[in-house]
């Protein structure tokens, strides 16, 4: 397969969700468990879902930065949310508020081109997302809200999770969620 972004037949791996959340969520164990709609069941996975035919080396790293912040981001949450138990909302500094939306609009752009949901779609903002993810292009002003996540097992407590992006429509809007190591951002388009 080719790149995505520009037909170079030299792919690499892409993570669908960076890595370092699965790291994050694993809690110390060899595996973090993965679940997905795209099969029954639960399988372990070290690094989380992945993609060898999305992007070429260049466009991959073009990524990094996004990322980066994200998983910044989503630690500081983390931390500052401390066990649940106490709070019922948060506020934590985005400094970069246009990158957590570049990021939520990438894991989306990756789930959708990775080929483990044919049915997903960016419908007609494919282009547009396209090339602000790697073209530069002015991203589209949509709103971001994250949520902590509150799943929690007898005598082990709250417990973190990844969860791929997927659709949701309310009113006359569709949106999309997901989940990083129990961190939720939902994009309302």
């Amino acid at each position: 397969m080719a790149c995505k972004v520009c037909g170079d037949k030299n792919t690499v791996r892409s993570h669908i969700i960076p890595k370092a959340f699965a790291h994050e969520v694993r809690n110390g164990a060899t595996h973090a468990v993965t679940a997905s709609r795209h099969f029954k069941g639960t399988k372990p996975s070290q690094g989380g879902a992945f993609s060898d035919n999305l992007l070429c080396l260049k466009h991959e790293r073009s990524t990094s930065a996004t990322d980066k912040y994200a998983i910044e981001f989503v630690r500081r949450v983390i931390e500052a949310w401390g066990d649940r138990k106490d709070q019922t909302t948060l506020v934590v500094d985005n400094a970069q508020p246009h990158v957590m939306r570049s990021f939520a609009l990438l894991t989306i752009w990756r789930e959708i081109h990775s080929q483990h949901d044919t049915a997903l779609s960016l419908g007609p903002y494919e282009d547009s997302v396209r090339h602000h993810l790697f073209e530069g292009d002015v991203a589209p002003n949509w709103a971001i809200v994250a949520q902590r996540t509150n799943f929690h097992l007898p005598g082990r407590g709250a417990v973190d999770f990844n969860l791929h992006p997927y659709r949701v429509r309310f009113a006359d809007r569709a949106g999309w969620m997901l989940t990083l190591a129990g961190v939720a951002p939902f994009r309302r388009l």
